[in-house]
């Protein structure tokens, strides 16, 4: 997949990997990485994809806002899966 030129591109490298929060699912993952807490719009437009080769998530956005409130993730619950 493309990234559309004009995205910034953020990258989330969860400890303890992301095969742990997997198990809920890439499409139940992205969506809760983009209703995260103070991103009213659920992240419309963003891109979300995974790679479990090297245990990271790709965040594009072409929203200054939401950019950086990606970039200052700093914990992700996901079930009974807490990560940093």
């Amino acid at each position: 997949m493309r990234i559309p030129k004009g995205f910034d591109k953020i990258i989330l490298r969860p400890q303890g990997g992301l095969e742990r929060l997997m198990k809920y699912g890439g499409a139940f993952l992205a969506n809760a990485i983009s209703k995260m807490p103070g991103n009213e719009d659920g992240g419309a437009g963003d891109i979300i994809t995974f790679n479990t080769k090297q245990q990271s998530i790709l965040v594009a956005t072409g929203d200054a806002s939401r950019r950086n409130k990606y970039a200052s993730l700093t914990e992700l619950i996901v079930g009974d899966v807490k990560t940093t």
